[in-house]
C-alpha cells in the first residue's frame, strides 16, 4: 500500500498507483514491490500541456529517504537521488507504458524534479519560463549533505522580493462605533489585520500589521469565509509593508520567530537575480576546486587500499615462504623414519 503524509503528519491511503521493484530486484528479494520506502516531494497544480482545460495534480520528487527497507538518510543527496531515479522512477515508468487502457488512471502523475548544479542558474531561469507549475525561487541544496528531518540549516532558499513570505497569524480588530447610545463592533469596516508571529508551543507575539486596500477588503468579504484566527501569507511590497497573498489553512502554525528573522534579513539583503547571474563564474570556479579535491581524496584512498593489498599478499606469501623453508629443513633421516612410521599398520606394534 501507498500513502501520501502531509504537513500535519496525516496519511491518505492511495489507490491506482504502483512503483514496482526492477526486475533484477525482484529476482534478489523475492518481492514485487519495495516495502520501508520513504520518498519526498511536493504536490503542484499544473496546467495540461494543451494549454487549456482544469489544472493537474503532479508530485515532483526531489528526495528518497529510505528504499526497501534500507534508510539512505545519512548517503550524499547525489547518491539518494541516485536510488530513486534507479530503482524506483525507472521501473515505475516502464510500468505505466506496459498499464492495461481499461484501468482508472493514478490520483496524480509522478515526475522528478529537474535540478541543475549550482552555477547553472541561468539555465533554471530559462527552464523556469516552461514550467507548468507556478514557483517562487530557487533552493539550493548540498551534494554532500545527508537527509536533515525539520528545519535543514545547509538548504539555502532564493526567492524575489515578491515571494519572500512569511506565514503569520491574522487577529482582527473590528472597529466599535456607537449607535443610538450603544457600542458594538462594526464587522462590515475595514479592521486593522494584526500579524502575530509564533513564539513556539501555543505563544505567539504581535509583531506586525497587514495593509489592506478598501478593494482588497471587499474581496476577503466576499469569500463568506471566517478571517480571523487563521493562518495567513504575507509579502512586503516596496513601501515595506506587508500585504495579503493567500492564507494557509494546510498549516496549523506559522512561520516560527527564527524564521521570521531569516526572511526580514533575506529582504534587508535583497540579492538580485542579476547578483546571482553575476556570481555563476565565481560559483563554478569553486565547484570545481572542491571536486578536484574530493577526486584526489578518491584516488588517494583507492591507492590506500591498493597499497594495503599488496602488503597483505607479500605478508602472505613471505609466511608460505618460511612454512615452506621450516619444512625443508627437516632432518631427512628422520623424515624417512616418520614417513615408513606412518606407512604401517597402527593396529601393529612399530619396530
Amino acid at each position: 500500500m501507498f500513502f501520501k503524509i502531509n504537513r500535519k503528519n496525516e496519511y491518505y491511503l492511495l489507490n491506482n498507483i504502483n512503483f514496482p521493484l526492477s526486475e533484477e530486484d525482484q529476482k534478489l528479494t523475492n518481492e514485487r514491490f519495495p516495502v520501508g520506502t520513504l520518498i519526498d516531494g511536493e504536490l503542484v497544480l499544473s496546467v495540461p500541456k494543451s494549454g487549456s482545460g482544469p489544472k493537474e495534480l503532479t508530485y515532483l520528487v526531489f528526495d528518497c529517504i529510505a528504499f526497501h527497507r534500507k534508510l539512505l538518510a545519512k548517503r550524499t543527496f547525489d547518491k539518494r537521488l541516485a536510488y530513486f531515479r534507479g530503482k524506483l522512477y525507472q521501473p515505475y515508468i516502464e510500468a505505466l507504458k506496459r498499464r492495461a487502457p481499461n484501468l482508472p488512471p493514478p490520483p496524480f502523475d509522478i515526475k522528478f524534479k529537474n535540478m541543475e548544479f549550482s552555477y547553472g542558474i541561468p539555465v533554471i531561469f530559462q527552464n523556469m519560463k516552461k514550467l507548468r507549475h507556478i514557483s517562487d525561487g530557487l533552493i539550493f541544496t548540498s551534494r554532500e549533505a545527508p537527509y536533515v528531518f525539520k528545519t535543514d540549516e545547509m538548504i539555502l532558499k532564493w526567492k524575489p522580493p515578491s515571494q519572500n513570505t512569511v506565514d503569520f497569524l491574522l487577529s482582527l480588530e473590528f472597529p466599535l462605533v456607537n449607535q443610538d447610545g450603544e457600542e458594538f463592533l462594526d464587522y462590515d469596516a475595514k479592521p486593522i489585520c494584526h500579524l502575530k508571529i509564533w513564539m513556539g508551543n501555543e505563544r505567539y507575539q504581535l509583531v506586525e500589521t497587514m495593509y489592506l486596500t478598501d478593494d482588497e477588503w471587499e474581496q476577503l468579504k466576499s469569500l463568506n469565509e471566517p478571517l480571523d484566527d487563521r493562518i495567513v501569507e504575507c509579502y512586503q511590497d516596496e513601501k515595506h509593508r506587508w500585504r495579503y497573498m493567500r492564507f494557509r489553512d494546510d498549516k496549523d502554525n506559522g512561520n516560527h520567530f527564527t524564521i521570521f528573522s531569516k526572511v526580514i534579513n533575506s529582504i534587508e539583503d535583497c540579492v538580485t537575480k542579476e547578483e546571482l547571474f553575476s556570481a555563476c563564474d565565481s560559483i563554478k570556479k569553486h565547484w570545481k576546486i572542491r571536486q578536484k579535491l574530493a577526486d584526489d581524496r578518491m584516488r588517494a584512498e583507492h591507492e590506500r587500499h591498493r597499497a594495503e593489498k599488496a602488503k597483505w599478499q607479500r605478508e602472505q606469501e613471505r609466511r608460505h615462504a618460511q612454512l615452506h623453508h621450516s619444512n625443508d629443513a627437516v632432518d631427512p633421516e628422520k623424515r624417512k623414519g616418520e614417513f615408513i612410521d606412518s606407512e604401517q599398520d597402527p593396529k601393529k606394534p612399530k619396530v
